[in-house]
């Protein structure tokens, strides 16, 4: 199950693109809204039911910061940064690239500030709709380039907008993208479904531990053996444990 996060003009471009994907092994559906909207109770159980989740912009950040299911962003190569610039450039004099907590390419901004656009171009970075007017305004930009809710907020302030998005074939690539992804943690999922089941079911005592030596999950005859509480092994040093139970075999003590 993949769920896709779109809001405004993006839901036009992803309505699309879902209407010309068939994978009988896939169930897409679409969750429209804009961060705080993605967090009401209808919209969280949506999201939580699927596998993966592709978003875009401030979205996937929230998606991120609420949700346990992985999120991925919608696919957005240099070009179609570049397309987009380029686009602005031919509607107004002063551009703005909105982004949202994070930059773009520094070697193309740079590029396009020094070879084509003298100084006419601009990258905006916002953390929510507020700092979208009040940046806009500071800066005089003529044409907005970003996702969707800083298009929505030029358009309002009657400005250019270019939609900062690819088309329907790189819609779809993250679809495809999205679907192995899903189905590599479904695999990795089971196996670890069945390495519970083996631990559980196990006379033997077993830890698991990661590279350093920190123990990541240990089975219940473990805890016997160690004559600890349920819980309390992991987050432990394996050689600090091997140490408080007094392991004197050198075979043994190599082996744990």
């Amino acid at each position: 199950r993949i769920c896709l996060i779109t809001y405004k003009k993006l839901d036009q471009l992803v309505q699309q693109a879902v209407a010309s994907f068939s994978d009988p092994d896939v169930e897409l559906y679409m969750v429209a809204g804009l961060r705080n909207e993605l967090i009401t109770r209808q919209a969280s159980a949506m999201i939580e039911r699927a596998d993966i989740v592709i978003a875009g912009g401030a979205n996937a950040r929230i998606a991120r910061e609420n949700f346990r299911v992985p999120v991925i962003d919608y696919f957005i190569t240099d070009y179609d940064y570049m397309t987009a610039i380029q686009s602005a450039l031919r509607l107004g004099e002063r551009v703005a690239v909105v982004t949202y907590m994070s930059a773009i390419d520094r070697r193309m901004l740079d590029f396009f500030q020094k070879e084509q656009t003298d100084g006419r171009l601009v990258n905006l970075i916002y953390e929510d709709t507020e700092d979208i007017y009040r940046l806009l305004e500071e800066h005089q930009t003529d044409v907005v380039v970003g996702a969707a809710h800083p298009v929505e907020v030029g358009e309002k302030l009657g400005k250019y907008t270019v939609l900062l998005y690819p088309g329907e074939r790189s819609i779809l690539e993250t679809i495809h993208n999205a679907k192995q992804i899903a189905q590599e943690l479904c695999r990795d999922r089971r196996q670890g479904q069945f390495m519970t089941g083996v631990m559980s079911l196990t006379s033997e005592g077993i830890l698991l531990a990661d590279a350093d030596g920190n123990i990541l999950r240990c089975n219940p005859a473990a805890e016997e053996l160690c004559a600890v509480a349920s819980g309390s092994l992991e987050g432990r040093q394996a050689a600090e444990l091997s140490e408080e139970l007094d392991i004197r075999d050198p075979t043994l003590r190599k082996q744990w």
